[in-house]
Order: structure tokens, then sequence, then C-alpha cells
């Protein structure tokens, strides 16, 4: 395969932050066909998004993170955490949040949210999930994710799932460190991935990684780079669509391996989108996953 040949490829599987420190170079990216997704937010995201799709030479997806709605990206309806809906325990509910969220992202211009949250409150110390969560019990975060995931699907915005293979029984947060999931593949088979299995029969094509540690499945390789837990989430749970990592951004990934370098092991490992370092110039990225590519 050539060099041109590789690089269009690698288009397809890099996604970009709307981060101003990089906006310039983001935009040549764009332009020249380096990167064909990229990750939206603020409050002129709608004129953000239709400027990078005029911009870019092929079609572009866009992506945001929309768990309270538009709001949490973007200057739109604010609606309030998971943990509020899982109170109201109402799958009707569920449906027309998310089906409301799916009209706004569309209208918004927007194609993929990173939602809903799937990982279950197991863990009073959790720092980072808590009330992202719809609740407690297993049984409850599936069936209100599987009405979320049929109102999103309804309002026409892709939903991608979240945090695999479960960041609700940690007591790290993965933006500052690397967490360790102490769980057996049993456990996590029977509490944390049920809800996976109930938004994938609801029309869940989608999933996001974590930057976390199973020991009892890979004791040497976090999610976003081990071929065996993605191996799981392909095989073993049926997710059939695109897989996406966590932003490479965070510190438990930055702190264990460098973040270019995690982008081309993430998409070895069976990630079919990464989003890439905000923190450092995105060229690196997508130099460094080139490179890797040309090595073999």
């Amino acid at each position: 395969m050539t060099e041109q040949a590789i690089r269009g490829l690698v288009a397809e599987v890099l996604v970009l932050r709307n981060n101003p420190a990089w906006r310039a170079e983001d935009d040549a990216l764009i332009r020249a066909g380096a990167v064909l997704n990229a990750q939206v937010g603020g409050p002129e995201i709608s004129q953000r998004a239709s400027y990078l799709r005029d911009l870019a030479p092929g079609p572009l997806l866009l992506q945001a993170d929309l768990e309270t709605g538009s709001y949490f990206a973007a200057d739109g309806t604010e609606l309030p955490p998971l943990m509020a809906l899982g109170a109201a325990d109402s799958v009707e509910l569920a449906y027309d949040w998310g089906r409301a969220v799916g009209l706004e992202g569309r209208r918004l211009g927007l194609d993929v949210t990173w939602s809903p949250v799937l990982d279950i409150n197991t863990n009073p110390d959790n720092p980072i999930i808590n009330v992202r969560s719809f609740g407690e019990s297993a049984a409850q975060v599936g069936r209100l994710g599987a009405a979320l995931t049929r109102g999103l699907n309804a309002g026409g915005l892709h939903p991608c799932a979240k945090h695999w293979p479960g960041h609700g029984d940690v007591a790290v947060d993965s933006h500052i460190a690397l967490p360790t999931l102490p769980l057996s593949r049993q456990r996590l088979d029977e509490v944390e991935w049920s809800p996976y299995r109930q938004a994938r029969a609801a029309g869940l094509v989608s999933v996001m990684t974590a930057h976390l540690l199973v020991p009892d499945i890979d004791p040497e390789h976090c999610a976003t780079v081990s071929p065996t837990l993605i191996g799981l989430l392909r095989k073993h749970l049926g997710i059939a669509g695109p897989i996406f990592t966590d932003s490479l951004g965070m510190e438990g990934l930055r702190l264990t391996l460098d973040s270019a370098e995690a982008a081309w092991r993430a998409l070895a490992a069976g990630h079919d989108q990464v989003l890439i370092d905000y923190k450092r110039p995105p060229g690196e990225s997508v130099e460094a996953v080139v490179a890797a590519c040309l090595d073999g």
C-alpha cells in the first residue's frame, strides 16, 4: 500500500478536538483531508460545524459529548445528569430525553454523541462517574440506557455508549491517573456488561472504551491498547459498529504511554476512532500513526 493510500485511511480514524490552541493546524489538516473526524464544542458549535464541513474535501464525521444534552458541549438546552433520570425511573422519560438530545444535536450539525453513560454507580468512592450514572443497579442502568439509546437513534444522532469495560467500580479518576478495575471477568460479564447487551438490543452499535486496567483479563495493557478487551467487545458482546477511544489527552493514559504511540496502538488493538491528544499538536499523532503503518 502506498503512503498516500495509508494517509487516506488514517484520515478516517483519527479524531481532532476543537481546541483553539491548535485550531490553525486543525483546519490545515482537515482542509488537506489528513483528518476527517472532529470533536466540536462551544457556544458557536453550529457555525464551527458548518465551517469544518465546508473546509473538508470529503464527508466529515462531527462528534460531541452530549451526556446532559447539547448544553454539555454547546450553548443549548441544559438537561439534568443521568442520575435524575434514574430517580424518575421512567423508560418513557429516558426515551424522550434521548430523542430531544438527538434532534437538537442533529440541528447543531452533529453526527455522533458519546453517550449514554452505561457505568453502574457501585463504588461510593468513585470521583468521576457518580451523578453521570443512572444508578446502582445493572438492571436499571440497562433498562434506561436502552430507552435513551432508542431515543437518540429516533432523533437522528448516533449514540456511542461508554465507558467499556466499566468505569463505575473504581476509586480513581482516569483524567488524573490510571484506574484499576479489580473485578473478575465473570463479575464484569454478569454486572458491568449487562447494560451494554440491553442497549445493543435497542440499537446500540458503537462503544467508547476507558483508560483503565483490568488485571483479571489483561494484566499488561490498559483497555485502550488491549486487543483482548477489544476482542471481547466485538466477539463476546457483539458490538458491530465503530469502537472509540476516550481522549488520549487524559492523564490516566498519558502517564503510562506516549499519547502519539497510544494512537497507533489503540488502532492495532481494534479501535476504529481514536480521540487524539488535544494537549499536543495534532500533526504529531497523525505522523506517528502513518509511520507505524509504514513500518508494518
